[in-house]
């Protein structure tokens, strides 16, 4: 993952199907549960769980560190900042 770039997550459904998402903003996180929330540009809000600590820690410092899309800047069009509000 490039720094200042936006992040794209793949999301795995209850059918297999792989969906991606362009993160707009995270919240929620819980050390305790390995899970947190990710705002998405294209479909809202995500839970997302890990399987371990490290992996926790490597995805969030990653979306951290990731630039959000024009889009979750706060403009009139701005679904991913409004979501977390």
């Amino acid at each position: 993952m490039f720094r200042n770039t936006p992040a794209r997550v793949p999301k795995n459904s209850n059918h297999d199907v792989v969906h991606a998402g362009t993160v707009a903003a995270t919240s929620g996180e819980s050390k305790m549960k390995l899970e947190f929330l990710v705002a998405t540009v294209e479909a809202g809000l995500w839970s997302i769980r890990c399987h371990t600590r490290a992996d926790y820690d490597r995805l969030l410092n990653v979306l951290h560190a990731a630039k959000p899309p024009p889009l979750a800047k706060g403009g009139s069009s701005s679904r991913g900042s409004k979501l977390l509000r």
